[in-house]
Parts: C-alpha cells; structure tokens; sequence
C-alpha cells in the first residue's frame, strides 16, 4: 500500500503516480480517495508535466470505447478518467480482470501537440 495518493520520482527520473481505493464525494474511509485528492495530484502533474506511470484501483470511464473488451469489465469511473487526461501516463496499470488495450493518445488532435501513448493495462 503506497497511500491514498502521491506521485513518486525515482532517483533516475521515473515518475510513478499512484490513487488507492475508490472515488467518494464524502470519503471518510482509509481506502477511498475525494475530489481534494484529485486536485492534489492534478497540481502535482502541472509541477512534473505527466507521468511515466500511473497505479489506480479503478477503471477509468470509457476505456473500451471503439475497442472490444473483457465482458466482466467495470463500468469504470469519470474522476479516474479525468485525472488520466491531466496526467498523460505512459503506463495505466489498474486492479481487475486481465485486460491490455491497443495504446491510446490523451490529447485533442489538431488542437494539442502531440503526446506520448498510453497502455493500459489490468
């Protein structure tokens, strides 16, 4: 267990994000995580300017969208979603059935520069 949230930086440079447990709006819980811890790490990729890594307990929204996937797939969170989109991780390993997904772009086409991938993978 690595905490609620954090980002860690190894000494040659490998960013790893992490966000335990599931999304609340009251949270509360040791394993749950809220809108604040969100903002946390949504400050901390401005600082770093994304991540190499990112672990997370749940699904982001709308994975499988144009993709076939795992039929015991989680319907998947929006926060989860919305932090992948700031973070641009190269990496998403999240908890789950087996499932790894053709690499995807987190950035506007035509309006962005041009990002690194993501895999995703559970």
């Amino acid at each position: 267990y690595l905490g609620r949230r954090g980002v860690y930086t190894t000494t040659s440079g490998l960013s790893v994000a992490y966000l335990s447990g599931q999304y609340s709006e009251k949270g509360g819980s040791a394993h749950t995580y809220t809108a604040s811890d969100l903002s946390v790490l949504h400050a901390q990729a401005g600082i770093i300017h994304g991540v190499d890594i990112l672990i997370s307990s749940e699904w982001p929204e709308h994975i499988l969208k144009y993709v076939k996937g795992p039929q015991n797939a989680p319907s998947g969170v929006g926060e989860v979603s919305k932090l992948v989109n700031v973070l641009k991780p190269r990496y998403h390993f999240v908890a789950g059935p087996h499932y790894e997904r053709l690499p995807y772009r987190n950035h506007k086409i035509l309006h962005e520069r041009a990002q690194y991938c993501t895999r995703f993978i559970s």
